[in-house]
């Protein structure tokens, strides 16, 4: 009295059913999908980062440059200067030779900062006429198209700058 096993599924059967397969296929595409994504993200993350780089050197170059005019003894004009801002190219992918590149479709664009300074006098709080003292605060703003729906970015700088020459 040989018992046989019985088995859950067919012995004979050979290769996968139906049902596995749609399984398969939707597991491998969700894989898929998330690297894409996380693909994608990471290149967003990248120029965005590069930007605010590329932003960085040029708020530093800007602030420099009047600091050694406001060193140099020149009188600032009062209030937020210029009114409509300095442009100035954060990235020009025409000129630039470690670029951005256009991914997954998209078009290559100029994308410009705004620079403004405001130099504020501070001579009366310290020593007087004896020595001239100012304060400098320097910021950019530029549109990022690469963090969610176009956002705009702001940098700022804010540096005491003794005049060094009359």
């Amino acid at each position: 009295m040989l018992q046989r096993k019985k088995f859950l599924f067919n012995i004979n059967q050979l290769g996968f059913t139906y049902v596995e397969a749609i399984i398969s296929i939707s597991l491998t595409l969700v894989a898929a999908g998330a690297i894409t994504f996380g693909v994608g993200k990471a290149v967003r993350t990248y120029k965005s980062i590069y930007l605010k780089e590329r932003a960085l050197e040029e708020l530093i170059k800007y602030t420099e440059e009047y600091r050694m005019m406001v060193a140099y003894g020149e009188k600032p004009l009062p209030g937020k200067q210029p009114r409509n801002g300095h442009k100035v190219n954060i990235y020009n992918p025409y000129q630039e030779q470690r670029g951005l590149g256009a991914s997954f479709g998209e078009t290559v664009q100029i994308i410009e900062g705004t620079m403004f300074h405001v130099i504020t006098d501070k001579s009366n709080e310290t020593s007087g006429d004896q020595s001239g003292y100012f304060n400098i605060k320097t910021w950019i703003e530029w549109e990022d198209p690469y963090v969610g729906n176009t956002a705009y970015k702001h940098l700022a700088f804010e540096v005491d700058q003794a005049v060094l020459m009359k």
